[in-house]
């Protein structure tokens, strides 16, 4: 390498360090110059720390104290709102009992006047009350003096007397229920029959004097009663001022024949006319008998049917002689076996259930229950029979002299 390049080489290292001195020293007196810059900042924000920090703890100590206070401002508002709550209740309570309050003041006003009300009317019924009891004094010695007539009178006055002018007897029109039995159950003797029972009930608790007069023919159609008996009552005028009891319609008698719409005869099946039972012909045969009848209270009864259940016909016969009509078949049914004081047996309850006579109140002819009755099955409708009567009103008169001369 000749002198010029190591001279041209070492002015460039020179001017290289030089220049890098320069920087480096200009780069340490920024640097330097920085430091004390951010060393001032330093303790300048040194300084605003501490007063920071001071300001920090005096804040929390007001903090803390404002927390204390915050506590016991939760606390006092508790307080309050249970105070508020009770309050709410006597408030509550302050308000009920002013309502009841209220509603006491409105019903002592009303019994206020009610009892003014009752008050008046008491004054009113005091009056009242003297003048009746003055009526009542004149009203007695005038009973008394009845009295005294009365006594003097049913002295002369016979128990007997009194049930022929009232009562002159009882006609029972019908068939074999209204003959009755000989015997019951096999026996051999007495007739009885429900008639005979009303007989012996009425000479027993009212008068031998009235008579009981029993028409039953036995086997014969409700028609063919009807016709005999008002020969009967033509041929015996009496019975016509008697009681009347009609129990007649069990051997038929008051059908109709069964006509097509042409009018021609339906046959059955043994070419024979057929006929239906017709319930306004039977109770048209009831009302012809009842025609006779010369009683002014028109005192009678009409005795329903008890074979099998005929629920229109009790229907119709109710509708047309109300309590005058005795469904005797209803009241074995449901009352019989207790009025005889007998248990009913499995057969009879089935027949109870089913509306219809207990077999026990039936009698047996040939090995075979019939539509006739046990002498207690007659006992039974007789006793019922009497007990409606009295009951209508038929013996009030007798009753009357007779427990008055007790």
């Amino acid at each position: 390498m000749n002198e010029t390049k190591k001279k041209r080489i070492a002015i460039l290292l020179v001017i290289f360090f030089a220049v890098l001195f320069f920087f480096t020293a200009f780069g340490t007196y920024l640097v330097t110059k920085k430091y004390a810059a951010l060393r001032e900042r330093q303790l300048l924000l040194d300084q605003q720390y501490s007063a920071l920090l001071v300001e920090y703890n005096k804040m929390k100590a007001e903090n803390e104290e404002l927390h204390r206070l915050q506590t016991e401002l939760e606390n006092t508002n508790k307080e309050l709102d249970q105070a508020n709550a009770t309050i709410d209740e006597l408030n509550a309570a302050l308000e009920e009992n002013q309502a009841a309050y209220t509603e006491l003041s409105e019903k002592y006003e009303k019994l206020a006047k009610d009892y003014a009300s009752v008050r008046a009317q008491m004054d009113a019924l005091s009056a009242k009350f003297a003048a009746v009891s003055d009526e009542n004094a004149k009203l007695s010695e005038e009973y008394n003096t009845l009295k005294e007539t009365f006594d003097l009178l049913s002295a002369f006055v016979n128990v007997d007397d009194v049930a022929r002018a009232t009562v002159p007897g009882i006609v029972c029109f019908g068939d074999s229920l209204t003959a009755g039995n000989v015997g019951s159950g096999g026996e051999a003797g007495n007739l009885w029959s429900f008639p005979l029972q009303i007989q012996q009930r009425l000479h027993n608790e009212l008068s031998p004097a009235i008579a009981v007069s029993p028409y039953g023919w036995s086997g014969y159609s409700s028609s063919w009663i009807v016709n005999n008996a008002n020969i009967t009552l033509r041929d015996n005028w009496h019975l016509k001022n008697y009681i009347f009891v009609i129990w007649i319609g069990t051997n038929g008698g008051w059908s109709l024949p069964v006509k097509d719409e042409e009018g021609n005869p339906v046959l059955d099946e043994n070419g024979n006319q057929k006929y239906e039972e017709d319930v306004p012909t039977l109770i048209g045969q009831i009302d012809a008998i009842l025609s006779n009848q010369l009683d002014k209270d028109k005192r009678f009864l009409v005795i329903g049917l008890t074979e099998g259940k005929k629920d229109a016909l009790d229907t119709a016969l109710q509708n047309k002689y109300g309590d005058k009509f005795v469904n005797i078949r209803e009241y074995l049914s449901t009352e019989g076996m207790t009025a005889a004081g007998m248990t009913p047996t499995k057969d009879d309850l089935e027949m109870m259930a089913k509306g219809l006579v207990p077999y026990s109140l039936r009698k047996i002819e040939n090995g075979h229950y019939t539509v006739h009755y046990t002498d207690t099955g007659y006992t039974v409708i007789g006793n019922y029979l009497y007990e409606r009567m009295d009951a209508l009103g038929y013996f009030d008169a007798v009753k009357l002299v007779k427990n008055a001369k007790a």
